[in-house]
């Protein structure tokens, strides 16, 4: 596993090259967020339009084979990567823009609901729940609001309008939150929990059968984590190696 890390140092040489523009150089810490701004508003509203319309203007996505689940790669095309990369740059920037313009408070707020808003509707649910952690980590470690009263209200609006945003579209609600208990319930196509019934009725009458097991996240991501767990259990001080779960999985043991 030594050739898939021996490498790895590069990404604290760029780490501590930016550190060293942003502190040295004003150029830097002036154009640098401004091309990030440009990136990510372009990302956004291109997501929003194919959201809206249902379709992309720049590619043919009938043939994919993920086509239907509701999901919105922009202008990454075939690659449903466009929330994880969103919320890649995004800390960055405002981290940046915000301690260059802590007066502009409003546009601040504006970039932060837009940039959430483009995340929740591409429809990816592990960027959905790194970024509950990551305004979390934003409102009540910062000063972006300088009283904890300030803080929790701040917070709670968000928290509702992510999830107001969720439950009035359809697609999102489709993907986000049945899709996601169809897993947790290892619900086959056929056997999918009842659209017409909340999530909490759905849960009550699952409950009631014998055949009732929630699995993590999903029966792959189950049997995943039960082999790592495994895994650990065989190798526990020094492991197997850094990308050798796809080697060493296939073992009998």
């Amino acid at each position: 596993s030594l050739k898939n890390t021996f490498f790895y140092f590069i990404f604290l040489i760029f780490a501590l090259v930016l550190k060293y523009l942003i502190i040295e150089s004003k150029n830097f810490r002036k154009i640098f967020p401004l091309i990030l701004l440009f990136v990510l508003i372009v990302l956004s509203f291109d997501a929003i339009i194919e959201y809206l319309k249902n379709s992309h203007w720049l590619f043919d996505k009938s043939e994919y084979p993920e086509n239907d689940n509701n999901r919105i790669s922009g202008l990454f095309d075939e690659e449903y990567i466009l929330g994880g990369f969103i919320l890649s740059l995004f800390p960055t920037f405002l981290i940046i823009y915000y301690n260059q313009n802590k007066e502009k408070k409003l546009i601040t707020y504006f970039l932060i609901f837009l940039f959430c808003f483009t995340i929740i509707i591409t429809g990816e649910r592990s960027s959905l729940v790194k970024l509950l952690l990551f305004i979390f980590f934003v409102i009540f470690f910062s000063t972006l609001l300088n009283t904890f009263k300030k803080k929790i209200i701040f917070f709670i609006i968000l928290l509702l309008g992510i999830f107001s945003v969720i439950f009035s579209q359809p697609k999102l609600k489709e993907r986000i939150i049945y899709h996601t208990f169809d897993l947790l319930l290892q619900k086959k196509h056929e056997t999918k929990i009842d659209r017409n019934l909340s999530i909490t009725e759905n849960l009550k009458k699952e409950l009631n059968k014998s055949t009732f097991k929630l699995v993590y996240f999903s029966k792959e991501h189950n049997d995943h984590a039960i082999i790592s767990i495994e895994m650990f259990k065989d190798k526990f001080l020094f492991g197997h190696g850094v990308k050798m779960f796809r080697f060493k999985c296939s073992e009998e043991k």
